[in-house]
């Protein structure tokens, strides 16, 4: 994998391997949040917001699009700089909403509060899977539903795949 990091609007130069960024935050973010981090059309990134339904893989003109997403690793209030990391390790907010265990392995999409929701083979066609869980331990019970920080391996810009489904 590889990107070209961009100087963000606050004068932060990333060298590669450097996955974090200071982003204007939209709302309120914590640490262990999915945000959306849009990109702007010099390809910078300044900003972070909620996630929105879209901007986790809509088909539109037979191209499934997406968003660049991050884990927020310093929190902020709206109108404030959040310190925010776009790939590797990181403990991210997390859930299973359905009757499903969580196995090292497993793979995470974002939702729109937030949170990385385990993608139990019921998910959101063509969903973009940001997240693998490599959380201590071998398995989370079911019991899941609450959101909890659990350790992700982390790809917010190409992520780790799709939720199956068409692409027109």
């Amino acid at each position: 994998m590889s990107i070209i990091s961009p100087v963000s609007q606050i004068g932060d130069t990333l060298e590669p391997g450097d996955d974090q960024f200071w982003l204007l935050a939209d709302a309120t973010f914590i640490p262990g949040d999915t945000v959306l981090c849009p990109v702007n059309s010099d390809g910078t990134y300044t900003t972070c917001t909620t996630p929105t339904a879209a901007s986790t893989g809509v088909v539109a003109s037979a191209i499934a699009s997406d968003g660049v997403f991050g884990v927020v690793r310093k929190g902020a209030t709206s109108g404030n700089y959040a310190r925010v990391q776009i790939r590797g390790e990181v403990d991210a907010n997390m859930l299973s909403t359905a009757a499903a265990s969580i196995t090292v392995g497993g793979t995470f999409i974002p939702n729109t509060s937030k949170q990385l929701e385990f993608d139990q083979g019921n998910g959101v066609t063509n969903a973009k899977w940001v997240a693998l869980f490599v959380g201590a331990g071998s398995t989370v019970s079911s019991s899941t539903s609450t959101p909890a920080i659990r350790k992700v391996w982390f790809n917010g810009i190409e992520g780790f795949g799709r939720h199956g489904g068409s692409t027109s």
